[in-house]
């Protein structure tokens, strides 16, 4: 979402700007890999694309930029987003620090990596995930939301981090299983 000043401090309209601009780039086909990313990245593309859009195949762009896995010698492409398109769904924007070009990544939304490694990630979107996405949204409409940085993102999640960890064991431990 480009590069911002020192201080930056957006608004509600801001926000309808990135809704519009992560629309439209999801009107792209290729776009539609947001789905199959899961978490965040899946619940904001789920909002304009709807759920049943995934199953639109890949794009041509799938061909040239996308994932490639091989089967029994045949060649499968699906489409992929880059890691830029990813932030850019998150609405991440670049903040100057004021420490000369440093700059900051500052966000709407967490980061898809910051949403894996936070206490809602457990595999599925989830009813309490779902709610905290809509407080969200509250707080961002009201004008009362800030721009979070990964650390910031890490703090709102709390620390509920022995519930994550619980939940990697079992998972580590069920693939040991199988």
């Amino acid at each position: 979402l480009g590069v911002r000043p020192p201080q930056y401090k957006p608004d509600a309209a801001d926000y309808a700007a990135y809704e519009a601009a992560r629309d439209n780039f999801l009107q792209q086909g290729h776009a539609r890999a947001a789905l199959l990313k899961g978490g965040i990245v899946w619940r904001l593309a789920v909002e304009y694309l709807g759920p049943n859009a995934v199953y639109t195949g890949p794009s041509e762009r799938a061909l040239t930029c996308g994932n490639v896995l091989y089967i029994d010698g045949k060649r499968h492409c699906d489409d992929s987003l880059t890691s830029d398109e990813v932030d850019f769904i998150c609405g991440v924007y670049q903040v100057y620090t004021g420490h000369g070009f440093q700059v900051s990544h500052k966000s709407w939304w967490p980061k898809q990596a910051t949403w894996e490694k936070s206490t809602y990630n457990v595999g599925y979107w989830t009813r309490f995930a779902e709610e905290w996405f809509q407080a969200r949204l509250v707080l961002i409409r009201n004008n009362t939301a800030t721009l979070k940085s990964a650390t910031e993102w890490y703090e709102t999640f709390g620390k509920k981090g022995k519930t994550l960890k619980l939940a990697r064991i079992n998972e580590k431990s069920a693939r040991r299983f199988l």
